[in-house]
């Protein structure tokens, strides 16, 4: 059923239980399992213009 999973990871609580839940269903279906998390920008340096992004 299910080919791809992608699950967002912060640390907390909540995305350790989504984590873990993910884990089971890529096993379940011999899906592939990619996790994705996000940090802000670094505020040393100054800041990027929006075309270097």
């Amino acid at each position: 059923m299910y080919k791809k999973i992608l699950v967002g990871y912060d640390g907390s609580e909540h995305s350790k239980k989504a984590l873990a839940h993910a884990v089971e269903l890529a096993k379940a279906h011999n899906a592939s399992l990619y996790m994705i998390t996000v940090a802000p920008l670094a505020s040393k340096g100054g800041e990027l213009p929006a075309s270097a992004l």
